[in-house]
């Protein structure tokens, strides 16, 4: 999953040692390309990873489980600003779909149009497991053979 940032109508707090701080408005942004960029790029995907793994809206565990090593759960993977989201059943992949879509309206994210969703045993074009966009639109099920291209 791909996120393109937006401040507006921002806020946030921190966390220090005596608790969250009050709640305040982002006023201004780094720029991409500034060095301080992908750190703050990082604590914010962090977070977004970590409601993945442990999906606050559910109060539930998401992820892969290996079979091979059933103590292993891979529930995201991430690169730079690309993201993707693992899950055993379509249950946990609505539910992770979910908090995506919380924590973008939270933060004031788009989900990228260029999103794509693999199910490993995808129906064909009658398959009913679609995912809703932030505006409304269907982001439809493709085979896992799609070549999507980088």
């Amino acid at each position: 999953m791909y996120i393109l940032s937006g401040l507006q109508d921002a806020k946030s707090s921190f966390k220090t040692f005596f608790g969250l701080t009050a709640e305040f408005s982002v006023e201004t942004s780094v720029k991409q390309g500034d060095p301080l960029s992908p750190l703050v790029y990082i604590c914010v995907a962090d977070a977004l990873h970590a409601g993945w793994k442990d999906n606050p809206l559910f109060d539930q565990q998401t992820g892969y489980q290996f079979a091979n090593d059933p103590s292993l759960i891979v529930s995201s993977t991430g690169y730079a600003d690309d993201a993707m989201i693992y899950a055993m059943s379509w249950e946990h992949i609505w539910k992770m779909h979910q908090w995506t879509l919380e924590f973008c309206r939270v933060h004031g994210f788009k989900i990228s149009p260029k999103t794509k969703y693999l199910i490993s045993n995808h129906k064909g074009e009658s398959d009913p497991r679609w995912l809703p966009s932030q505006d409304g639109q269907r982001i439809v099920p493709l085979d896992p053979s799609t070549n999507f291209g980088i």
